[in-house]
This record gives structure tokens, sequence and C-alpha cells, in this order.
């Protein structure tokens, strides 16, 4: 486990013994996750079985790349995560797997970003584009007071919502 303040160093031979850059960073992500979902659970028995990577997921926009957020925004999108976000957080930190500066946390390296993406649920994929979806039809619908979601959105969502309702 790692501190903040320690220097990591990979060597050639890590690297080579590990495989690419990638599968080390996700090796390390799964470590670092495992450890906190654990130390959470301890303390917060209700916690839900993928808090942390929702958390995570809260720092990766729909294409998989890093989008920093707030404290406040992570509130209010997991409001549930209020008596353990402040522990998950520092953790996190401590990992170096999110980083802090005075307005934004987020995530430390680009490259942890694509697996976090890659670990959604299909679940969390059909909710996110179901997101997109209507966040794009309410752009379009401020700007030209015209468009709305197309029968193709909303089959979209229909489909999303049985698929969730079957899982």
């Amino acid at each position: 486990d790692l501190k903040r303040g320690e220097p990591v160093t990979f060597t050639d031979q890590d690297v080579d013994d590990t495989g690419k850059l990638g599968d080390l960073m996700a090796g390390y992500l799964q470590r670092q996750k495992a450890a906190v979902e654990s130390d959470l659970k301890s303390k917060h028995p209700d916690i839900a079985p993928d808090a942390v990577q929702r958390l995570l997921e809260a720092f990766v926009t729909a294409d998989g790349t890093k989008q920093p957020t707030t404290r406040a925004d992570l509130l209010v999108r997991m409001p549930e995560s209020a008596t353990w976000l402040d522990e998950a957080l520092a953790a996190l930190e401590s990992a170096r797997i999110l980083r802090a500066n005075d307005q934004n946390i987020e995530l430390a390296h680009d490259a942890l970003a694509q697996r976090i993406a890659e670990a959604r649920s299909a679940d969390r994929l059909a909710m996110i584009n179901i997101e997109r979806l209507v966040s794009d039809a309410l752009f379009h619908h401020r700007q030209y007071s015209s468009a709305f979601l197309s029968p193709k959105d909303l089959t979209t969502i229909r489909l999303a919502q049985m698929l969730s309702a079957a899982g």
C-alpha cells in the first residue's frame, strides 16, 4: 500500500514482467479499489457493493476520458455517499488514483479513465447513454425550441428500462 509522498518507481523489468503499462495500471487500480472497498465495508456495512466503482465512474466521461468534478457535485450525483465519501476520496487520493486541487478532484492518470470505463456494467452503460440522449435533447430544445427525443431515442430508453428490470 502506498502512502502520500512516497515515490513510486517502475523499472523496465517491472513493466516487462507485468505487460503493457495499461495492464499494469489496470492491476494497480483493481488492487487499490478492492482495498478501499474492503476498508469502507468494514466501517460502513450497508455500503453498496459497487459504491467505489460508481464513485470512480463519476470522474470518467461517457467516452472514457477524465472528467474533473467537485465534492459538492459528487454529493448531488451520489447522495447515499454522504457518510463515506470523504473517507473514500482520501483513500483514493492516498493511493494516487485521484488528485485534488483547490477547486476540483480528478483522476491522477489519463490511463485510469479508460480502465474505469471498461469496468462499467451493462446497466450503467445504458443509463449513461440515456443521460446523454436526454442531455442532448434538452440542449437542442433550449437552442432551437423545437427538438425533442426522437422515436429511436425513446426506443433506446425503453430497451434500457427493460434490461434494467430484467437484470
